[in-house]
């Protein structure tokens, strides 16, 4: 007796009893999972690919009517950077609009209108002490160069007096400062008057006015000047002083400040404060290389709208750098770095299309009355990012389809496996 094939016999037998209800469950299963409705995501991704589907059988089949059409829609969206408009005020670009700040803020420039600004002058000592008589004549002569700068404004010529808070010649300077201290009375707000009182002082006479806090048209009135708010650097570094009579024990300081206030008026705009600042730039910078005891910084509306923009450009040349590199990887890696496979042209025409669809946003965005500021210049290199990642993504798909399927069937089916993908990155990044 054959003892291998009754075994063989009833392992099938056993194996076929077995076996079906474990498919009649299969087949079960099966059609519960097609008859399964279908999830909203699942709806989303199916659209998405069809729509990219038959978007690479149009391509695939029509390249150049596509093309040309692309570049005509490209050209009349780009038009419109013709029309592009800055943000004048840059904090608008990071407040979402209709954001009730802007409200506020709108309200209480309306109540409270702001009339102008400050020009601030840091001094610093090059021997290490402004309170010197040295010192101080250099800051004499300082004041008296910022009140002769002077620009033209088409036909009009300004100067700080014509912009000065109180618009009242060297009268607008009510701020304290240190040669405040030498301002004994209403006649000495001049700098005739304030050299005269100079000189007739000594370092330890100009210590000893500076030690009694008191100062201005006002002195010997309870007009007290805090010595922390005008010196840095001090010696004692925590300068103890008598509020009530002005008294400090203040020996010598490395720093000082000053503050110029100006304003706007219908005569002067704020381009011409911008103007005169900078023309006062050059002249400070002048007036630095032939001091001996001071160098004088200053601080401007103009200066520091410059600083921000200046440090955005600066950036861009580190952005292009980073734009080349990215370029270079996709060049050599969009063939897997094969010298058969090699895809340069496709990568080249990838960053091209990122280049044209950045202008084309612009010029619509331009369109529908959209401003941009500095901070929109940074956006290429994340675009480029975004774009190739695409290109990879689209090119593995389409590598993944049937080798010996047509052109525009392999383009169809690629793009209907990375659409979902695609699309839902772009989204999400965007």
């Amino acid at each position: 007796m054959n003892y291998n094939n009754l075994f063989l016999n009833r392992f099938n037998l056993k194996m076929s009893i077995n076996e079906e209800p474990i498919s009649e469950r299969r087949i079960s299963k099966s059609f519960k999972e097609i008859a399964a409705p279908l999830t909203n995501q699942q709806k989303v991704e199916q659209a998405i690919n069809l729509l990219f589907y038959k978007w690479g059988g149009l391509v695939s089949h029509h390249p150049c009517k596509v093309f040309f059409i692309s570049l005509v829609l490209f050209l009349a969206l780009a038009s419109g950077v013709v029309h592009m408009e800055h943000y004048e005020n840059e904090r608008l670009n990071w407040t979402p609009e209709g954001n009730p700040s802007i409200a506020a803020s709108a309200r209480a420039q309306e109540m409270f209108p702001q009339r102008g600004g400050v020009i601030g002058a840091i001094v610093q000592s090059k021997a290490g002490n402004v309170l010197t008589v040295e010192a101080y004549k250099e800051l004499l002569a300082f004041q008296e160069m910022l009140f002769a700068c002077k620009v033209k404004d088409n036909t009009t010529e300004i100067s700080y007096e014509s912009i000065c808070d109180e618009k009242g010649g060297r009268s607008c300077f009510m701020t304290e400062s240190p040669l405040t201290f030498l301002q004994e009375k209403q006649s000495a707000t001049t700098e005739s008057a304030e050299a005269a009182v100079l000189a007739a002082l000594d370092d330890a006479k100009l210590l000893e006015l500076v030690n009694s806090g008191q100062g201005g048209i006002f002195r010997g009135n309870g007009n007290i000047i805090e010595v922390n708010v005008i010196f840095g650097d001090t010696s004692p570094a925590e300068v103890e002083q008598d509020l009530q009579t002005g008294a400090n024990n203040l020996k010598s300081a490395k720093f000082a400040h000053f503050a110029y206030p100006y304003s706007y008026s219908k005569e002067v705009s704020r381009q011409t404060v911008y103007a005169f600042e900078e023309a006062l730039v050059e002249q400070t910078e002048n007036f630095n290389s032939r001091s001996k005891h001071i160098e004088v910084y200053l601080s401007t509306s103009k200066g520091l709208r410059d600083s921000f923009a200046g440090d955005i450009k600066g950036d861009l040349g580190l952005i292009s750098a980073s734009i080349g590199l990215v370029s270079l990887y996709c060049i050599l890696f969009m063939g897997s770095f094969s010298p058969v496979h090699f895809r340069s042209v496709a990568a080249v025409v990838t960053l091209f299309c990122v280049v044209l669809s950045y202008c084309a946003t612009v010029g619509l965005l331009s369109y529908l009355g959209c401003k941009i500021s500095n901070i929109h210049q940074l956006l290429p290199f994340l675009l480029i990012g975004i774009g190739v990642d695409d290109m990879f993504v689209i090119a593995s798909a389409i590598d993944q389809t049937d080798a010996h399927q047509t052109v525009e069937r392999r383009m169809s089916d690629g793009l209907r496996e990375a659409g979902s993908s695609v699309t839902i990155t772009s989204l999400t990044n965007a």
